[in-house]
């Protein structure tokens, strides 16, 4: 989307607004408007109409090199709706005129800023998006009328339409402004102390800085000019704007140190007469060391997904755009939802985009993407032993808002039950072990976030040890062969037995060491008692026993 001419272009614009030897008087001022407003409406109308000619009568004052011009840009809107999958319903634009001057060769400059929404169907499902433009005009004086003779501008990559040398230049000629050094107390206080990724306030802050209808069409306050630098003078402010977004918006705070730094130093001014003083970190402005940090910082949790599709691109996530498919990496946009068809919709500066589908680039066009937030459960994670009827602690990594569902599985995931439905996604949940088996997992579900989820790395044992014979009320005569049954799940190796005759006052191990199986034969050879009771105790860990629950009578043999 970006040509590395502009900066001579916009030099060369500036310098000859500077000679200019005034602007225009009062009366020209209402023709150039009357005009330049004409203009923007033929080309509303010419969308909707699909044919630029037939909206220009014989008063219009258009030259027919601009209406060539729009022919063809009639053609780039049909391209683009048939690739990204769309059917065009109709347009409306509003145009601000930034500014006018008369050249000293009787040409009118004329510089102006348009938005324009596209509403759409995709589906079956109808919704808009919206594209700003700079436009660069040239207005000619012709037998007492003013003609519009030529307009220069770039629609980006979405239409792939431009005309004339492009304002924007790649992102290799990026001049990087950057200090070697800087003071950590100076920087901006993060936007949030602890890492809560929101990412309903990166949409927010993104759609507010791009378009907001509230702006009455004025094209300074699409940026945040008063508190960040505008980086399209330095090759682009796309990776700038997302990581505005990520900041404001998500309250993901500065990492001023280490291998991997994202900083915006706004030396403890703010306004826009100081903005041209901020320094920030290449990953905080450049796409390429963008999409690097993101998904390298640990504590982030970015996951890189190349060659995404619909539903790896969240909510909150920035989307990395490669043009040509050379390995450069050209462009940076935010995700802020999806359109009623359920596909996601990024917004963008230079190209200043809003909710536009997120694939909206040409066949050679490449993609990546940034899941922050990488969902992680941490415990149980494998190889733990929980008992049953203790309360255990399940903990997850977070990095994001709203709440969790947490589930379990006995069967080495084959199938899954609920053990809490909701509950608020602050890292950690108490819980009350109730089930046995030897190959459980625990699976932690975003419900805000459908890429959200994760499961124990392997499987974990709720463990439990029960004596079932005899449990109270059996009598057992001296001498005779008598059978122990106890059920064990999750803890293997060998068990110890021991016999009580006063209620559990007092044992003594009458088997020391038994296979773990289940079943064990005893020669009873006690002195008689009626409260007789049985302990098993594991020997891979003590902590795991259980006894008869009530008990049972020994007894001489009948002479």
């Amino acid at each position: 989307m970006k040509r590395t001419s502009a900066l001579m272009l916009l030099c060369v614009m500036l310098l000859s607004l500077l000679q200019l030897p005034s602007p225009a008087n009062g009366a020209e001022k209402i023709m150039i408007e009357q005009v330049v407003t004409e203009y923007f409406g033929l080309r509303e109308t010419a969308i909707n109409r699909r044919k630029f000619a037939e909206t220009r009568d014989s008063t219009s004052h258009l030259s027919t090199s601009i209406l060539r011009t729009e022919e063809r840009r009639i053609t780039h809107l049909e391209d683009m709706a048939l690739r990204t999958g769309i059917r065009l319903l109709d347009a409306r634009s509003s145009v601000s005129i930034m500014n006018y001057s008369k050249m000293q060769d009787g040409l009118i400059r004329v510089k102006a800023y348009e938005w324009t929404f596209f509403d759409y169907e995709e589906n079956g499902f109808t919704d808009f998006f919206g594209m700003g433009v700079w436009h660069n005009l040239v207005l000619s004086t012709e037998k007492g009328a003013l003609i519009v003779i030529d307009d220069i501008y770039d629609e980006g990559p979405l239409t792939g339409m431009w005309v004339g040398e492009s304002i924007n230049v790649e992102e290799s000629d990026i001049f990087l402004d950057i200090e070697s050094g800087y003071s950590i107390e100076t920087l901006m206080v993060p936007a949030s102390t602890g890492v809560k990724f929101s990412r309903s306030g990166v949409a927010t802050y993104a759609d507010q800085w791009v378009f907001n209808q509230a702006n009455n069409g004025l094209w300074e306050q699409y940026y945040n000019l008063d508190a960040y630098k505008n980086y399209n003078p330095s090759g682009g402010d796309c990776a700038n704007y997302a990581s505005q977004s990520l900041y404001e918006g998500g309250k993901l705070p500065f990492v001023p140190s280490g291998t991997y730094v994202w900083w915006y130093d706004n030396k403890g001014k703010i306004g826009r007469d100081f903005t041209h003083e901020h320094t920030a970190s290449s990953s905080w402005i450049s796409t390429t060391a963008h999409r690097n940090f993101f998904s390298n910082y640990a504590p982030y949790g970015g996951v890189l997904v190349n060659n995404p599709t619909n539903s790896d691109i969240i909510i909150g996530n920035p989307v990395y755009y490669d043009w040509t498919g050379n390995g450069l990496w050209n462009h940076t946009t935010i995700c802020v939802g999806t359109n009623t068809a359920g596909t996601p919709v990024v917004n963008s500066h230079n190209m200043d985009y809003y909710r536009v589908k997120w694939n909206y680039g040409a066949a050679a066009c490449k993609y990546s993407t940034v899941k922050i937030g990488k969902w992680e459960v941490l415990s149980p994670n494998g190889g733990e032993r929980w008992k049953k009827g203790t309360y255990q602690t399940i903990r997850w990594n977070v990095l994001d808002e709203g709440n969790v569902w947490i589930e379990l599985s006995v069967n080495g995931g084959s199938s899954w039950e609920t053990i809490f439905s909701s509950t608020p996604n602050d890292g950690e949940e108490m819980w009350l072990v109730n089930r046995v088996t030897e190959n459980a997992l625990i699976r932690v579900t975003s419900l805000s976030h459908p890429y959200g989820r994760d499961i124990s790395n392997n499987t974990f044992k709720l463990a439990d040890l029960t004596v079932t014979s005899p449990n109270g009320g059996e009598q057992w005569v001296r001498g005779s062969t008598e059978t122990i049954t106890w059920s064990s799940v999750g803890l293997g190796g060998n068990v110890r037995i021991d016999l009580s005759t006063n209620g559990g006052a007092n044992w003594q191990t009458i088997i020391s060491s038994a296979p773990n199986n289940g079943i064990a034969y005893w020669v009873v050879n006690s002195v008689s008692t009626t409260q007789a009771r049985i302990r098993v105790v594991s020997l891979v860990d003590s902590t795991y026993s259980d006894t008869s629950n009530a008990g049972f009578t020994i007894t001489e043999p009948t002479k």
